[in-house]
């Protein structure tokens, strides 16, 4: 079942794809559609301007999403939308396409087609005629890879937004989801979102801090490297509000500093539920600085919260940005 499982999540970034295609004509059709043609057959079925530019854009969605990865890469290359922080990323969904066309064309069966395409850093030990296994740690990987590169896209294209103010509401929706990635402990996926959200130009200052704490709470716990330890402890936070303080005395186990700030913004800046949830906190609920603070304020700890479950559906990582694109 891990095979039709793999499909399902093509299926759905194709689904995307083409979606996110069909916002850029739509919002954008005297720059993108200028140069374009229809056929005579197809225009007689169209009783109004506005239903001829819907079809134009639909035949154009349809000959876009028959083209290859690469030239798929290509479109949002020449628009310069930069992926380059992904890129191994999109090596891996290359692969991935390759392997669900493997599996819908040629029974899961290896050939010259695919190895001919096949990134190099894929290619170790494949050879032609053997059986592509899907393995639950590849489905995995493929759900982390499609997220990834789908959230990339969506903060890439926040350049094609001319107003300014739409453009910060766009990221806020795309920090908000990435949020609850960071809830859902999704480490990997957070290193590179945060990281991207850092980097954009379009990005107000306090939306900026929190995707940099954030950012160091994704890499803490993803524990590849000690290089996140460095930048906190040079973290500059006297201009900030307290809440980074509080952040980075967290994040470098400073116990005694952090239960000090926690006491002088408790109740009003940091709450119970905060402390209880919030993926900062994670190794502090853990101390007996914490402990000590929870037995103080048991009242509003006891408080029971409606699980986050049980209050709203479920979003599936392609669900959750908007995709709509403000002139």
């Amino acid at each position: 079942h891990y095979s039709n499982a793999l499909i399902m999540f093509v299926v759905k970034f194709e689904e995307f794809l083409s979606n996110l295609y069909r916002c850029i004509l739509s919002t954008y059709s005297d720059q993108y559609l200028a140069d374009k043609t229809i056929k005579y057959c197809d225009l007689c079925t169209a009783t109004t301007v506005e239903s001829a530019r819907e079809l134009l854009i639909t035949l154009e969605v349809e000959s876009f999403m028959r083209k290859s990865f690469s030239d798929w890469c290509k479109f949002f290359e020449e628009r310069k939308i930069n992926l380059s922080l992904v890129n191994g990323y999109l090596d891996k969904l290359k692969e991935i396409l390759l392997r669900r066309n493997l599996i819908v064309h040629n029974k899961g069966l290896v050939n010259s087609g695919y190895l001919r395409f096949l990134p190099d850093s894929s290619k170790d030990g494949i050879k032609e005629g053997t059986r592509i296994e899907i393995s639950e740690d590849y489905l995995k990987g493929t759900y982390t890879t499609i997220e990834i590169v789908v959230f990339a896209l969506v903060i890439s294209i926040t350049k094609l937004i001319h107003e300014p103010n739409e453009r910060r509401k766009h990221l806020e929706k795309v920090f908000y989801s990435a949020f609850s990635l960071l809830e859902q402990e999704e480490w990997e996926q957070c290193s590179i979102i945060f990281q991207m959200l850092l980097c954009s130009e379009y990005i107000d200052n306090n939306y900026k801090e929190m995707s940099r704490v954030n950012l160091w709470i994704a890499r803490k716990n993803l524990n590849l490297d000690d290089s996140w330890k460095k930048e906190v402890a040079h973290y500059d936070v006297s201009a900030l509000a307290p809440k980074y303080g509080l952040a980075k005395a967290i994040l470098l186990e400073h116990n005694q500093e952090a239960l000090q700030i926690i006491q002088l913004l408790y109740p009003n800046e940091i709450n119970a539920q905060s402390l209880k949830e919030w993926p900062l906190f994670k190794q502090f609920r853990m101390t007996s600085e914490y402990e000590s603070f929870r037995r103080l304020h048991w009242k509003e700890f006891d408080v029971q919260v409606k699980d986050k479950e049980e209050s709203q559906e479920e979003e599936g990582p392609l669900d959750l940005i908007d995709l709509t694109l403000p002139t």
